[in-house]
């Protein structure tokens, strides 16, 4: 894969849906079924789908040793974190609103920390040199701003949930305004750099993924149906991973079988829990993608020189043959990709 081709699928993953998914929830019981299908299917696919392309790593023999090393990070958690998530549910609806709320928190981080890993490719397709630290500030921002607008919206917990104190009357709307002041901050904080830095306006990439990452949770500030405010870029962050563990797999050693046995398996394990009827199994589905985000979150550590040595082998089409970094340059890019 060439370098352009790669980008241009993750500008596209990321700006199609939140550009379409809006305009499908204005009026979703006008769309002819066939879109409306298409739209459900590449629900299932990108949320549920990229979470459980994880199992991929498993599947991978260059990361068996990094599997082996955390066993209890990379195989228990999958199963003590949904069974503590479905026994919180099962106790206590109320505490279980808690924790959905601070897992949201944790998901909104969790998606830009991918934002900036992408960011970072970025920068090392265009030779710009290392991020600024204001960009750290600018997805900071947005997180917050996004973070608000998923825990004061009640449509995107599942159902059976009491409704906490800060999903009704004012307080909504001073979590909305708090969230405007964060994307008018960031916006603010983007075109300083940019004047600023001149090494970043002559990156082409960075600045359209800078662009981006700015709009990212804008969705997030619209009232009503998940799939206006939500589904946008959580469909987004999806199709992002899909397209980088696109390249992950397919560049591994034998890659097809996996890819096909993993595919089948994801997409069936998708399926079902799109389906999920009860809180306690949904609640317990909200453990297997915080075990996605713990895993991932090792997966994608450059620190470790076995995942930095993959990582580079697997996209060198992003970087200018140079030695391989040490432990202090990976610190700086320790975000990269991670899901």
């Amino acid at each position: 894969m060439q370098s352009r081709t790669f980008f241009a699928a993750l500008a596209v993953a990321t700006a199609a849906p939140l550009i379409a998914m809006p305009l499908y929830a204005m009026a979703p019981a006008l769309a002819p079924a066939p879109l409306t299908a298409i739209v459900v299917a590449a629900w299932v696919l990108t949320a549920y789908g990229h979470v459980l392309s994880t199992l991929w790593f498993g599947a991978d023999p260059d990361y068996a040793p990094v599997v082996r090393a955390n066993r209890w990070r990379m195989i228990a958690s999958l199963a003590i974190i949904p069974a503590a998530a479905g026994g919180v549910a099962l106790a206590s609806p109320l505490a279980s609103a808690w924790a959905y709320a601070a897992f949201l928190v944790w998901q909104a981080h969790h998606y830009n920390r991918q934002n900036y890993g992408i960011l970072s490719f970025a920068a090392a397709r265009d030779g710009t040199g290392p991020l600024p630290r204001e960009v750290g500030l600018i997805l900071n921002l947005t997180t917050v701003a996004g973070a608000l607008g998923m825990v004061t919206l009640p449509t995107i917990y599942p159902r059976g949930l009491p409704l906490l104190a800060f999903q009704t009357g004012p307080a909504v709307l001073v979590g909305r305004c708090v969230a405007i002041a964060c994307f008018i901050a960031a916006a603010a904080v983007i075109a300083r750099i940019l004047w600023r830095e001149k090494r970043l306006r002559q990156g082409p990439t960075v600045l359209v993924f800078l662009a981006l990452s700015g709009v990212f949770f804008l969705p997030s500030l619209l009232p009503g149906a998940q799939q206006a405010a939500f589904w946008p870029f959580a469909m987004a962050h999806g199709a992002q991973y899909l397209v980088i563990m696109g390249v992950t797999s397919k560049r591994a050693r034998h890659a097809w079988p996996r890819i096909a046995g993993v595919s089948a398996v994801a997409i069936a394990l998708g399926a079902a829990a799109f389906q999920l009827p009860r809180l306690v199994l949904a609640q317990a589905y909200m453990g297997v993608v915080m075990w996605h985000f713990l895993a991932d979150a090792r997966l994608w550590r450059l620190r470790d020189p076995a995942v930095r040595m993959i990582v580079r082998q697997r996209f060198d089409f992003l970087f200018a043959p140079r030695p391989l970094p040490g432990p202090s340059e990976a610190r700086a890019g320790d975000a990269a990709v991670r899901a």
